[in-house]
């Protein structure tokens, strides 16, 4: 992505404090392993990047693949970048960045972040901004597209990996009471949120499967309303891909602090 500014690069699972702590330059930054992703037009120019926006990213999409667990995966980007990462940041809630691709101004970062190796550096990013009620920029329009996964194994072991960096993350020593109250309330709404969904489904579903068939096509409209043509994927999506979910949580319950 081509934005004008230095780019930023850091390992998805290394230490993004050292990287910003070399420049107090505004950066373009990106996961230097995601490889498959394609950048779109930027989204900031050098002259665009506002005093008061210290932070800044936008939407990221799966590229058109034909296999199911991709689809799944695509419906997950949606429902993540169009509806939840967008309303717990209204709510300032929010604690995720895309860490495929964001924008910010180091200086406001520098001797900030964690140096702890997390796994999770953009949540270290967004845990900041949202504590300290930073100013950002979220613009609406796709600025990446991301290869998902294709297999279930690679999915499965993307999310425990995700366990991993999460486990880590809670269990800093620097982190305050108001730190893990945003912590956790992204475990709840990304990662418990979906397995209530489909268990309270499974209830109620023998006594009135009509509704409970009608609710998952309202909410399968929702996610895909700027992406009809993943609607199929959608209507599955809230049945199977708790299962990842229930992952998550036997990894992070598995790790040791």
């Amino acid at each position: 992505m081509d934005t004008g500014l230095p780019r930023l690069e850091f390992e998805a699972h290394g230490r993004i404090a050292s990287a910003v702590a070399k420049t107090r330059e505004n950066r373009a930054s990106y996961d230097k392993n995601q490889r498959n992703s394609a950048f779109q037009a930027p989204f900031y120019r050098p002259g665009r990047f506002k005093t008061d926006r210290l932070l800044g990213w936008g939407r990221i999409q799966s590229r058109k693949v034909s296999n199911f667990i991709s689809r799944l995966v695509e419906v997950d980007k949606l429902l993540s970048h169009t509806v939840l990462r967008p309303m717990l940041w209204r709510m300032h809630l929010g604690v995720t960045i895309p860490g495929q691709c964001f924008l910010l101004k180091t200086a406001s970062f520098e001797g900030t972040l964690p140096s702890t190796d997390t796994f999770l550096d953009d949540l270290s990013i967004g845990l900041h901004a949202a504590k300290h009620h930073l100013r950002y920029h979220y613009a609406q329009n796709v600025v990446a597209f991301e290869l998902p996964s294709y297999s279930f194994s690679a999915l499965w072991k993307q999310r425990l990996r995700w366990a991993t960096g999460f486990r880590q993350s809670v269990s800093c020593t620097t982190l305050s009471r108001q730190d893990r109250r945003l912590l956790w309330i992204h475990a709840f709404c990304y990662h418990l949120l979906p397995i209530l969904h489909v268990a309270t489904l499974a209830a109620l579903a023998p006594q009135a499967p009509l509704a409970c068939a009608g609710w998952l096509g309202i909410l399968g409209l929702a996610i895909t309303r700027s992406h009809p043509q993943a609607l199929g994927a959608a209507l599955a999506y809230p049945i199977l891909f708790p299962l990842f979910h229930v992952g998550w949580w036997l990894r992070f319950f598995h790790i040791k602090p």
